[in-house]
């Protein structure tokens, strides 16, 4: 029975090797991985692509400016779109992504192109393209103004040229309906809208002091300017990143920014000429260094937003409340200071707005009307390998979609971007999927062999250097050592060989290293990123087995990256840059073993 067992192991094995080598399997995909590019934040969100669907897809438009529809579910590509197939823009340029509710399109804008594409299917419904001019920001008009067609919601778009341009576009066809120009030479920076107007917020320089903001009123209907005014902000804003946040299509709009100290909020609430001064609350004197404003972009929600600080080691957060009769802002409740970076994100429901907050161990919901944490859900920290150690991955930003079950039950799942370009969905506090998207910019690649038979090598050189008689008695020798771990070889071949027929990884692979398969092959291929990373992917499926952080780079800046090449022998990788500086990794686990 035994020798019938290992006769049928040993036909099967021989069979999966014959099939490799048929000539119809050559030119077959191995693996493909659909990526969009790491998602930026301002052009993310859930949406249902049907008013009569109860499911929603997450859209995205990402840094490589891929307009994508990912299924929540699983992961899967629905559909992409790359915006950037012809002209010279590049992954630096502005892009922006829009959807109306419950609309059936979902609207982008790069460079000098705006277009509607069906959300369900990705084809698209309409283009127009502006010469000479890019588009500096875009937002759908959610409000009722008796001019918006049945099929879609009219866009508006902010373009930058020779001056600022407001335009109205239709979102039945594309065309332009009104067009408002600003002749003042002043920078363009974001369009807000509320229930009744459409807001244009530009900059303008105050001598070497700064930059001061200007609010225009546009009427809808007409695009005719209904007033503006201006906010003694030049102490304050240096650089249109300055401002921390322009809120668009909520109950009501506001303008937030801070001192150069990070000592004091500003909020404006768009069509008052008040500024609201909040202290900054800073316990434990923490070097503040990002600062987020998340607010609800639903014109029907509460006037709530929430305010997220940031150190390099600690985050904690501000609810705020506007009073709309006073157009003044203040404190409803604080959340407090916790380890890490922490991400939060907004949902709304109706018009309750909810935000979640997103941490190394963590995921709450929480009201922006108290205190009070609704649903708390404990996460598995995550980490990759770094120098033999483990590398921090923290959290960059996230959207989120929450559904109200009952009173006190709530379900939320959240799409977070991750330092290290992974894009993950979590639900109720449990990984459901990751994607790796920083390997969409992968700018070079290299085999590598795995160093399991490194010492074979070695000996292999050796009798290369000998004459024929030393070489063939140098080889006998060697062939009587490796009889030593023959029994134990043999042992463990029918478990092996079932495992790689089976696709069963874990019984052909080491527990602490990536190993040969059961048939003894098994190549990695080593990728390097524009962001500075390298990856290591199994050459049969794909799949990452490790990902580092090989180099810092200053933001903007790509890694440049001249060759790659694999000494299979020593079991590493040698990355050459452009500095001069070559990187060494180890094959198996990603280890920088050095630079020189």
């Amino acid at each position: 029975m035994m020798r019938t067992y290992a006769l049928l192991v040993l036909v099967a094995s021989l069979a999966r090797s014959a099939i490799a080598v048929f000539a119809d399997d050559a030119y077959h995909t191995d693996y493909h991985h659909p990526l969009v590019g790491v998602p930026l934040e301002h052009s993310t969100f859930f949406h249902r692509p049907q008013a009569s669907s109860g499911a929603s897809l997450l859209y995205t438009l990402s840094e490589k400016l891929i307009l994508g529809a990912i299924n929540p579910k699983d992961g899967a590509l629905v559909w992409r779109q790359f915006l950037n197939p012809f002209s010279n823009l590049t992954s630096s340029s502005e892009g922006f992504l829009r959807a109306g509710e419950d609309e059936n399109t979902v609207i982008s804008a790069v460079g000098p192109q705006v277009s509607a594409w069906d959300a369900l299917e990705g084809k698209l419904v309409w283009r127009n393209e502006f010469a000479d001019s890019v588009v500096k920001d875009l937002e759908v008009i959610e409000f009722d103004d008796g001019k918006a067609t049945k099929n879609g919601k009219d866009a508006v778009v902010l373009f930058a040229g020779d001056q600022a341009v407001v335009r109205r576009i239709s979102g039945e066809t594309g065309d332009v309906l009104w067009e408002y120009r600003d002749w003042s030479g002043i920078y363009p920076h974001q369009l807000s809208t509320s229930n009744s107007n459409i807001y244009l917020v530009t900059l303008s320089s105050i001598g070497r002091i700064g930059l001061r903001i200007k609010v225009v009123s546009l009427d809808p209907l007409s695009g005719k300017e209904r007033g503006h005014y201006t906010l003694s902000s030049e102490n304050d804003v240096s650089t249109p990143q300055s401002i921390l946040f322009v809120g668009a299509n909520t109950a009501s709009p506001i303008i937030a920014w801070a001192d150069k100290a990070s000592k004091v909020l500003k909020v404006n609430v768009i069509g008052s000429k008040h500024v609201s001064s909040i202290d900054i609350p800073n316990e434990g004197g923490d070097v503040i260094r990002k600062i987020r404003v998340h607010a609800p972009h639903i014109t029907r929600s509460l006037p709530h937003f929430l305010v997220h600080y940031q150190s390099s080691t600690r985050n904690w957060a501000e609810v705020y409340h506007i009073d709309l009769s006073a157009s003044t802002v203040s404190k409803a409740y604080s959340l407090p200071k916790l380890a890490g970076q922490g991400a939060f994100s907004t949902s709304t429901q109706d018009a309750n707005v909810f935000f979640t907050r997103s941490t190394e161990n963590e995921l709450i919901l929480l009201s922006s009307t108290s205190h009070g944490v609704l649903a708390r859900w404990g996460t598995a920290p995550t980490a990759s390998l770094r120098n033999g150690a483990a590398e921090e991955e923290y959290l960059l930003h996230g959207v989120s979609e929450v559904i109200s079950r009952s009173d006190s039950s709530y379900a939320v799942r959240s799409a977070l971007v991750s330092s290290t370009g992974d894009w993950n969905l979590v639900r109720d506090g449990k990984l459901v999927w990751k994607r790796t998207e920083a390997l969409a910019g992968a700018i070079a690649a290299e085999w590598a062999e795995l160093p399991e038979l490194k010492d074979l090598a070695r000996e292999l050189e050796v009798e290369v250097h000998k004459n024929a008689l030393a070489a063939y008695i140098h080889r006998v020798k060697r062939h009587a050592r490796d009889l030593q771990h023959f029994p134990k070889w043999v042992e463990s071949l029918p478990a092996r060989i079932l495992g790689a027929l089976s696709g069963d990884q874990k019984k052909v692979e080491s527990s602490k290293v990536f190993s040969r398969d059961g048939f003894g092959f098994r190549k990695l291929v080593i990728v390097a990123t524009e962001t500075g990373r390298l990856y290591a992917l199994s050459a049969e499926e794909g799949r990452v087995i490790w990902n580092v952080k090989a180099t810092e780079l200053s933001n903007g800046d790509h890694w440049d990256v001249r060759g790659m090449y694999a000494n299979n022998a020593e079991g590493w990788v040698i990355v050459q840059v452009s500095s001069g500086e070559d990187i060494l990794v180890e094959v198996t686990t990603g280890k920088i073993q050095g630079y020189r």
